[in-house]
């Protein structure tokens, strides 16, 4: 064949190279569950941050680190292991408004020595409130979970009175030790706040001041296990700013429920 008539294949056109672009983004979506893109996916509503870039410009660094500590609350709650948070390394945010946001982030090698990277998804229900559910928080390299649909569980009951209060047998009053011990009811103390302001810094909310709090479990639970660790249960919170000198301390009621894996926080400021 002459060199003028060999055949050759055309340039692929913009059109092609965004329907496969397109392709090869939903297979990799579907394949990591959504960690592993590295590059914004604007037809999916898909934003790249890295987080450990020396000048981040990921949205929200105090909300989201928030969400990473949700994430391995949430681990230590379903696998009895804790771990700490050490820094952000990656995340990717789907949507503009309430958003999902799939978090990479690094441990604390003082609580785990083999300093893993763990994957963490959480998705916004609501703007303006917490409203969330936390559906994966695993090491990476954890197999990929199946699917499964989130049923809602109700909304928050009003703040509990003396008269309920007295009912020894559904409420449990945490004892102050356990109290200034009990990390998570801070991290939902500031995650209520943080969703109803989301540009509080971690400063502002190091004023904040456990005064007490009130465990409704809204499952049976066993006798023998704390009710402290109920996994669903109404978190009556009572707190203040320590710089501000108010009459009356100021409240917060979460509700937490773990079902097949998820675990879902809905709270709000009591006024």
């Amino acid at each position: 064949m002459k060199e003028e008539e060999k055949i050759t294949c055309p340039l692929e056109t913009e059109d092609a190279k965004y329907f496969r672009v397109l392709w090869e983004n939903s297979l990799q979506t579907k394949d990591s569950d959504g960690f592993d893109i590295e590059d914004d996916v604007p037809c999916f509503g898909m934003h790249y941050y890295d987080c450990e870039d020396p000048y981040p410009t990921y949205p929200f660094p105090n909300l989201l680190k928030l969400y990473a500590m949700l994430g391995l609350h949430r681990y230590h709650m379903l696998e009895g292991t804790r771990f700490d948070l050490h820094r952000l390394k990656k995340v990717n945010q789907e949507g503009c408004a309430a958003s999902s946001y799939y978090i990479k982030l690094a441990t604390n090698p003082n609580t785990d020595p083999q300093k893993q990277t763990f994957q963490v998804r959480v998705d916004e229900e609501r703007l303006g409130k917490l409203d969330l559910i936390c559906s994966i928080a695993r090491p990476q390299g954890t197999p990929n979970e199946p699917f499964k649909p989130y049923i809602s569980r109700g909304g928050l009951p009003d703040w509990l009175t003396d008269i309920a209060l007295n009912d020894r047998n559904r409420f449990y009053m945490v004892k102050r030790q356990e109290l200034l011990g009990t990390d998570w009811i801070y991290l939902y103390l500031q995650l209520v706040l943080c969703s109803h302001d989301r540009r509080l810094s971690l400063d502002d909310m190091s004023y904040l001041e456990l005064v007490e709090a009130v465990i409704e479990p809204i499952e049976q639970v066993v006798p023998e296990l704390p009710r402290l660790n109920a996994k669903s249960a109404i978190v009556y919170i009572t707190y203040k700013d320590s710089r501000i000198d108010e009459p009356a301390d100021r409240k917060a009621i979460v509700r937490r429920v773990i079902d097949e894996g998820y675990l879902s926080l809905r709270g709000e400021l009591w006024t």
